[in-house]
């Protein structure tokens, strides 16, 4: 997971977003509505990239992207990592949010990943 300072200061190992998503999507593994459980920090070996969530059985790689991505040279090794991955039967969802990730946001991608995870 990224290593952020997350707003209220805390400097784990994920961001406050990466940190509410993981126990949503915690949430519906336990309720069984969601067929795989997430790993975190796992190194995919293509260009060195850690996922921020990774579903090895569907093969999902998903990435909470913060405002930072939208810079010039990270959107670029975003777009270089996607393809590697991509070329590897990876399917990769990048979700764009603007911290705090609002309970709205966290609700609408934690449909997608289930969507994705659950085909």
């Amino acid at each position: 997971m990224s290593r952020f300072r997350g707003q209220d200061g805390h400097t784990g190992h994920e961001s406050n977003a990466e940190a509410q998503l993981l126990i949503a999507l915690q949430e519906a593994y336990g309720k069984l509505e969601i067929n795989e459980r997430p790993f975190t920090d796992v190194t995919l070996p293509l260009r060195v990239t850690k996922p921020d969530f990774w579903f090895p059985g569907a093969k999902v790689a998903v990435y909470l992207d913060g405002p930072h991505h939208t810079h010039n040279k990270v959107a670029e090794r975003d777009i270089e990592i996607d393809s590697l991955l991509e070329k590897q039967g990876i399917k990769v969802l990048r979700l764009p949010y603007t911290p705090p990730l609002s309970k709205t946001n966290q609700g609408l991608f934690l449909a997608v990943i289930k969507e994705s995870v659950n085909r």
